[in-house]
């Protein structure tokens, strides 16, 4: 499903007041409408999926209005498959759950 919000907006403005690149710029601006993007669509939809990962584990915050799932153009434009995609969340899933038991662990 692709997010009808391709609007750049707080992100973006941090990353241009810190001078960063513009595909890194365009990949935060376009993080939820990876199809949006025309500098580096590859980066945009990496960023993409790696926030949807990081919203389906819970892990940090944001605006819960977007949608957790993977933009089909995502997917189809970095070749990847739905088991690579399943096999990286359980994996970043179980990594997440370690550190997080170390960090509780020493705090």
């Amino acid at each position: 499903m692709v997010c009808s919000l391709p609007i750049p907006g707080l992100g973006k403005e941090l990353a241009e007041s810190w001078i960063i690149p513009a595909k890194q710029i365009e990949a935060i601006a376009f993080h939820h409408a990876p199809v949006s993007s025309d500098l580096d669509p590859e980066l945009s939809s990496l960023v993409h999926i790696g926030d949807v990962c990081a919203r389906n584990l819970r892990l940090g915050s944001g605006d819960e209005s977007y949608t957790t799932v993977i933009d089909p153009f995502a997917v189809e434009h970095l070749e990847v498959s739905e088991d690579d995609l399943i096999g990286s969340e359980e994996e970043l899933s179980q990594v997440t759950d370690k550190d997080l038991a170390f960090l509780a662990a020493i705090v």
